[in-house]
């Protein structure tokens, strides 16, 4: 017998889970926060355990039972461009970058839609656009970067156009 639940109105029935406990490929990990694009692809930030290093993010294309196909994972645990020490927020914006905060170094580091690592930004303090434990982050339709700076107690808002040009100046481009 399915699970249903009500809500607001409207009616849920379940149908399948996606993934499995595992560390790497197929499998999800102590997942902290996930997102969807436009395409139907889950991406999703796993932070397995201090002993396993499981940190990384995944990319999934969802589908029906069984249809679900692993991408990558890709934003490993590690020190320097691309790797990550602690994951947390991830979102992705209309042109397909992928963000990821990470709590530990008080930095988003941006992907393109092939997840190559793009850039990375961010400073440690309590100042205007200084991060402290960045969290959940959004997208918003016209480039803004919204980042739960989690230390601070406040939400940041990132100007989209400030960060286009930073991309544009470091010849990485928008697309």
């Amino acid at each position: 017998m399915p699970l249903t639940t009500v809500a607001r109105g409207r009616v849920f029935d379940w149908s399948h889970a996606v993934g499995r406990g595992a560390a790497r490929g197929t499998g999800f990990n102590y997942i902290q926060t996930m997102c969807l694009d436009n395409g139907g692809y889950l991406y999703s930030t796993n932070r397995g355990s201090e002993n396993n290093f499981g940190m990384h993010c995944s990319k999934v294309k969802l589908g029906g039972p069984g249809e679900e196909d692993w991408i990558a994972d890709f934003h490993e645990y590690g020190e320097g461009d691309g790797n990550c020490t602690w994951p947390f927020g991830i979102t992705v914006d209309g042109l397909g970058h992928v963000y990821v905060s990470d709590e530990w170094t008080n930095t988003i580091s941006v992907f393109d839609t092939d997840l190559k690592f793009v850039r990375k930004f961010g400073t440690s303090g309590s100042g205007d656009g200084e991060l402290c434990r960045p969290a959940g982050l959004a997208v918003e339709a016209n480039g803004n970067i919204i980042v739960v700076d989690s230390g601070n107690n406040r939400l940041q808002v990132l100007a989209g156009r400030q960060v286009r040009r930073e991309m544009r100046r470091t010849g990485q481009g928008t697309g």
